[in-house]
């Protein structure tokens, strides 16, 4: 049995996880033994998802005691195939959206604050 930190289930086969610390919060797709693999890694601090695609924004973990801006990265998945596109700027996470057909329905509802 594993006893994860954080475990929400999104879509599919994919969950909001992490392991020991919430730090590690990635997208991981769940296997049938019960193990995960990691998709979107650490940070992801904001999710949104339907029966198409996940969305998410993420903060790359901090390098030793490294305490500057920290970038946004945008990241789309596309449920049927398990197609990533990421990590994107804001503008590029824009653009793609429309290209891959995304509904403009689709937003960040889930933010676990505490890692934004």
């Amino acid at each position: 049995m594993h006893g994860w930190e954080y475990k929400k289930k999104l879509v599919g086969d994919y969950a909001l996880l992490a392991v020991d610390v919430r730090e590690q919060m990635n997208i991981s797709r769940m296997l049938p033994s019960g193990d995960a693999v990691s998709v979107i890694g650490a940070t992801v601090f904001a999710v949104g998802w339907n029966d198409d695609f996940i969305i998410a924004q993420q903060h790359e973990p901090s390098q030793g005691t490294h305490t500057g801006t920290r970038v946004t990265n945008f990241y789309l998945l596309r449920i049927s195939d398990g197609t990533v596109w990421g990590p994107l700027t804001a503008e590029e996470f824009r653009t793609e959206r429309v290209q891959q057909g995304v509904s403009s329905d689709l937003d960040f509802t889930l933010v676990l604050h505490d890692l934004q």
